[in-house]
């Protein structure tokens, strides 16, 4: 009886342990492509086409590309893109028709491949996944998930002027 006891403790620690591990997994990049890869490195795969999305705030040393992959995790997508700062990739997103695939889906996947996220509202998922994170958007006519190397989008961020959540002060610590 002893030993059947100590068998289901071990189990139970070793799937917890391996769920904890699990979790917290770095993708590393998205839909194929690697953190830090270029633009011609996309192109090369047959991940990115050739066409360049403008955006409004667009810095000189920022390029976004559409992607030619038109599913994500299996399901599919209306569009894709990924953007480059200093030639290396840095962002990814998937664009959803809510009219195919509904918000719930979409999170139960990524619940499927991350674990849960480190926070949700009815409108946005989010996972910490190591250097990236993952977001999941519920906009008025479309869902996307976005996927970022963390410390490079930071840097853009604070570059374009995009207001940055500082991390809270360690408890029993005061701010100076």
């Amino acid at each position: 009886m002893k030993r059947f006891v100590w068998i289901v403790f071990f189990a139970m620690v070793s799937v917890l342990a391996t769920r904890a591990a699990f979790a917290v997994t770095d993708p590393n990049g998205f839909m194929g492509l690697k953190w830090s890869q270029s633009a011609g490195d996309c192109r090369k795969q047959g991940i990115c086409s050739e066409q360049v999305l403008t955006l409004p705030d667009k810095l000189a040393n920022e390029s976004t590309l559409f992607g030619k992959e038109k599913t994500f995790n299996g399901i599919a997508a209306t569009s894709s893109s990924f953007g480059f700062f200093d030639n290396k990739f840095y962002f990814g997103a998937a664009y959803f028709d809510p009219r195919i695939v509904s918000f719930d889906h979409l999170k139960n996947e990524l619940v499927k491949t991350h674990g849960q996220p480190k926070s949700s509202s009815a409108k946005t998922s989010t996972w910490l996944l190591g250097n990236t994170k993952a977001t999941l958007y519920k906009g008025n006519s479309f869902y996307g998930v976005i996927y970022t190397h963390a410390p490079t989008f930071t840097k853009v961020a604070k570059v374009k002027g995009y207001p940055i959540r500082e991390k809270p002060p360690a408890p029993g610590k005061k701010k100076k």
